[in-house]
């Protein structure tokens, strides 16, 4: 990073924009990994959910007499969704963290590197 940590800490507003950008440029392979393989998940869960789960939710507000197994659908697709969710949005975050925390470091930085990290 160009900047010592001392001097980090009293940054304005546009300077940590600045040193923002500058970040994903120094390892821009490694950040475009990590995008395709944990964060276009993630945002990609976040946006289907809705697909997946209007047709349930309209299922049941239109039967109420066989609404258990519509329940149980429900249930057990919101169950799997938050456990992929909260576990993509862990890795990613990490990901993301490790890479940045590297790069200040002056460690080298590679996508399986983090990944394994």
């Amino acid at each position: 990073m160009d900047l010592a940590s001392e001097e980090l800490q009293f940054l304005s507003l546009p300077e940590i924009l600045k040193e923002s950008v500058s970040i994903p440029k120094q390892s821009p392979k490694t950040f475009y990994l990590i995008t395709l393989t944990l964060i276009f998940p993630l945002s990609f869960a976040i946006l289907a959910h809705s697909l997946f789960t209007h047709p349930i939710l309209s299922q049941l507000q239109s039967d109420p007499v066989g609404a258990s197994s519509d329940w149980s659908k429900l249930l057990i697709f919101q169950f799997f969704y938050l456990i992929f969710l909260f576990a993509f949005s862990l890795l990613s975050t990490a990901a993301v963290v490790f890479t940045v925390a590297s790069l200040y470091t002056s460690k080298p930085v590679s996508f399986s590197s983090t990944i394994s990290n």
